[in-house]
């Protein structure tokens, strides 16, 4: 397995796991009162997601030009990225802030239908909690996709897997994506990936891991 590759799926699991751990230990702050609490404890929620998100970013734009190096590939980036800008907002294009609202109002949704808060704020948890490991891993792949795009030579990516793996992750394993398909994934999902290029590369890739990647090819397929 390529040290890059291997680095970057273990840090990058660091950083989401201690961001979903640090925010579940705020929202577990929330009391019967807990619209008023959100008052106090949404805002700190969004001061760590963001924190969280800034170290994946800056964990995530040095990792193609890696794997392509480790590898003896060349395939120059025609720009240099803005790690801020992947801060801007939400990686849907939504203000930060709405979306790590959302468990809130699932809560209060809940406890109009008649269940008991204690059980509502563990379900808006559960929520929040499912929420930023999305945010974290579509932020990284952000950086990534914009990675490849910044590479002329960059033709697409194979995605591969980590076991165990779900249904919805199995059936795309091994197959070909062009640079601008989007990558597909459900909550949770969390892949890391390689970038190669040629099909000599790719091939021992293929054999070498286990873990789920992105492989990068060349638009020539050299």
């Amino acid at each position: 397995m390529l040290r890059s590759a291997e680095g970057q799926y273990q840090r990058q699991t660091r950083i989401s796991a201690t961001a979903a751990s640090a925010v579940r230990r705020l929202w577990r702050r929330l009391g019967v009162d807990f619209s008023r609490d959100w008052e106090r404890v949404g805002p700190q929620i969004f001061d760590v997601t963001q924190s969280a998100r800034a170290a994946a970013v800056v964990t995530a734009l040095p990792y193609t030009a890696a794997t392509l190096a480790e590898q003896g590939v060349v395939a120059e980036s025609v720009g240099a990225l803005s790690g801020a800008r992947f801060m801007a907002s939400a990686p849907s294009g939504a203000p930060l802030a709405q979306v790590l609202e959302a468990p809130l109002i699932r809560t209060k949704a809940l406890v109009g239908q008649g269940m008991p808060t204690r059980l509502a704020l563990e379900q808006g948890g559960r929520y929040l909690s499912s929420i930023i490991l999305t945010l974290m891993a579509d932020t990284r792949r952000s950086v990534y996709g914009a990675d490849i795009i910044s590479r002329p030579k960059a033709g697409g990516y194979v995605r591969m897997l980590q076991a165990p793996s779900c249904s919805r992750c199995v059936i795309l394993a091994g197959k070909f994506f062009r640079w601008n398909q989007g990558f597909q994934r459900h909550p949770n999902c969390f892949p890391a990936g390689v970038a190669v290029s040629g099909p000599a590369v790719e091939g021992a890739t293929r054999r070498w891991y286990e873990g789920e990647l992105v492989v990068l090819t060349t638009a020539s397929g050299q």
